[in-house]
């Protein structure tokens, strides 16, 4: 069944709309087209929570590469874990299929990605520096951000 871009805009929309667009100016704007695309192909909100993960692991591998396509790449990939990350939330409201499996994952993809992040990008320095304060960084930073998401 088609279900129109305009009938998922108005099903989809949050509450805190406003402040959303604020928060997240980019992917608030994009995630719709891709909520749309989600919801006529058949992909569930837990679905659209496991792509979100893919890409902010893939954005974490990538930066490893420590070249600037690597990099160009990997900040892609954050870029995409963003929008879909808006956009599972978006599918849920449309289908209605609200669960805490689905809000745990979301929380526990965001404890993870991020600290790897960090730490990734710390190690991508140890890789041009040959220092190992990189990786001394890295591993308390990246304890810092996963107790601060924890927060």
């Amino acid at each position: 069944m088609y279900h129109s871009l305009e009938k998922v805009v108005a099903e989809s929309r949050r509450k805190n709309d406003v402040a959303n667009k604020i928060l997240h100016p980019l992917a608030s704007r994009l995630s719709i087209y891709f909520s749309w695309i989600f919801i006529n192909i058949g992909i569930s909100a837990n679905g659209a929570t496991l792509i979100f993960f893919l890409f902010g692991l893939a954005s974490t591998v990538l930066i490893l590469g420590n070249t600037l396509t690597f990099i160009l790449l990997s900040y892609l990939c954050y870029r995409l874990h963003i929008i879909v990350d808006v956009s599972d939330g978006e599918v849920a409201r449309y289908n209605q299929t609200f669960s805490i499996n689905g809000s745990y994952w979301d929380s526990m993809i965001h404890q993870l990605v991020y600290p790897l992040l960090f730490i990734s990008m710390t190690i991508a320095q140890f890789f041009i520096w040959d220092d190992p304060l990189f990786l001394i960084l890295g591993c308390f930073g990246g304890i810092v951000v996963g107790l601060t998401m924890s927060v």
